[in-house]
């Protein structure tokens, strides 16, 4: 243990800078561990997973706070899509690896040295390396298992970084304190909301925005959900205000456009009368160049052009048809294909968003 205390403690800038990441989580992930009856030390995993850092992604595809492979994010009910990557959600990913850590617990009969190189390695690696000691009638402690190394390394890091917390003085660091107190509140929102929207209207900077807020994959919420957003407790309600307040010509709406043969970004723009720099910046892309299939995310104002002001915006769900949809509000398939520059034998995608006109 002292070799990773002396590692750490050599490197007080660092410590200490995860520990400022760390500062909007803390609370919420040590509420959770406290309900569940879990050691607190299981709050600081993160710390030797991810260094905190929400948007982490390792070699192997594992990502987030925790560090949720696709398997086991899936595994654990984490979605992942076009949208957005639920394994980077503080609050779900959160959920999911207590969720996991009991089972590894329960599954190593209350050892949790045992749980915890299981969570690192997974269950059947330090199965076959428990295996392998018992057939030999050897110790079947993690401390003796034939691990890798970083699993080895695990526990002993996690101790580590406890120790150094509990006694900073005896390494010559100093921590900034952490507040006993929430450091986010959680907002329902309505429908799709811009996280630079977001912040400009909460007066929070972009930075504590996505920092909170990590899971959009193109920095907006998703329209099938979870329709949450993570604030600064202090600035909960002037968000919630500037919400209620937001004047309908001012909110925007997002609209899935998927690029067929022969498109580009300067008739996509002019289709949807948007700017060519409001698509690359809302989908990150550098260049001007698109390749058939691609989904691209489109703002458009409450009132897009060429949508009469009669119309509705019917926001595709899960199981929603064009006939489904006509049905529901008294038109022919027909005319929604028309309406939309659409097939009737077009497939509808989840959050896609379809013109309906008064008639």
């Amino acid at each position: 243990m002292a070799v990773y205390e002396n590692w750490y403690a050599s490197r007080p800038a660092y410590f200490e800078r995860v520990l400022r990441r760390a500062r909007l989580y803390l609370f919420h992930i040590v509420e959770e561990t406290h309900r569940r009856g879990l050691p607190t030390e299981i709050a600081l995993l993160p710390m030797v997973e991810s260094a905190f850092e929400p948007r982490a992604r390792s070699r192997s595809g594992a990502v987030g706070l925790w560090q949720f492979i696709p398997t086991t994010g899936k595994g654990y009910g984490l979605r992942q899509n076009g949208w957005y990557d639920e394994r980077r959600d503080v609050i779900s990913a959160t959920r999911a690896a207590l969720d996991y850590l009991e089972f590894l617990h329960s599954e190593f009969d209350g050892d949790w040295f045992l749980a915890l190189a299981a969570y690192n390695a997974g269950e059947n690696r330090v199965r076959k390396a428990m295996n392998f000691n018992r057939r030999r009638g050897r110790s079947t402690h993690y401390t003796a298992l034939q691990l890798r190394a970083e699993t080895k390394r695990y526990v002993p890091k996690l101790i580590a970084i406890r120790n150094i917390i509990a006694a900073p003085h005896e390494h010559a660091i100093r921590l900034a304190p952490i507040a006993n107190e929430p450091f986010f509140a959680r907002l329902e929102l309505e429908g799709p909301l811009d996280l630079t929207l977001a912040a400009k209207l909460g007066g929070v900077s972009l930075k504590t925005m996505h920092a909170l807020n990590p899971a959009p994959s193109n920095g907006i919420t998703p329209p099938d959900g979870p329709r949450r957003l993570l604030v600064p407790v202090g600035g909960a309600p002037r968000m919630r205000a500037a919400l209620r307040a937001l004047p309908r010509e001012q909110r925007v709406r997002w609209l899935q456009h998927t690029v067929t043969s022969g498109e580009y970004l300067g008739r996509i723009a002019r289709r949807y009368d948007v700017g060519v720099a409001d698509i690359k910046r809302v989908n990150r892309l550098r260049g001007d160049l698109l390749r058939v299939g691609q989904h691209l995310v489109i703002p458009v104002r409450a009132d897009p052009a060429g949508t009469p002001r009669d119309a509705h915006l019917h926001l595709v769900r899960r199981g929603d048809t064009l006939w489904a949809i006509s049905r529901r509000y008294g038109v022919y398939v027909s005319q929604l294909a028309q309406w939309n520059g659409i097939s009737t034998a077009d497939v509808l995608r989840v959050g896609q968003q379809i013109v309906v006109r008064g008639e």
